[in-house]
């Protein structure tokens, strides 16, 4: 559904700022969100191709602890991956409402 990329404004002018990645899916059987929040994050790479079919399927990931006890993030998607290293990562599942309870 979207990704998000910010960085909170930090009160120091030397200061690095930290970045936040927000991804928001909407899960297989169309009956919620996923969303992850990756904190405080290092690295990111996102590589795709967008095509008729959209942004594909999920098809696999690997979390790991890399020596400097961030967590490393690879999704491989049907039309691409994306690689975020970060401090944290948070996930969340927010139910849809089901299509016979909508007016």
């Amino acid at each position: 559904e979207s990704i998000t990329i910010s960085a909170r404004a930090s009160t120091q002018r030397d200061e690095k700022q930290p970045l936040e990645i927000r991804i928001r899916l909407i899960g297989e059987y169309r009956d919620g969100i996923i969303e992850l929040t990756y904190k405080n994050v290092q690295s990111y790479l996102l590589e795709g191709m967008r095509d008729i079919a959209g942004h594909g399927d999920w098809l696999e990931d690997e979390v790991k602890v890399n020596r400097h006890d961030q967590l490393k993030h690879k999704v491989t998607v049907t039309n691409g991956t994306f690689v975020i290293e970060a401090e944290d990562i948070e996930f969340k599942w927010k139910p849809l409402p089901r299509y016979s309870e909508q007016p």
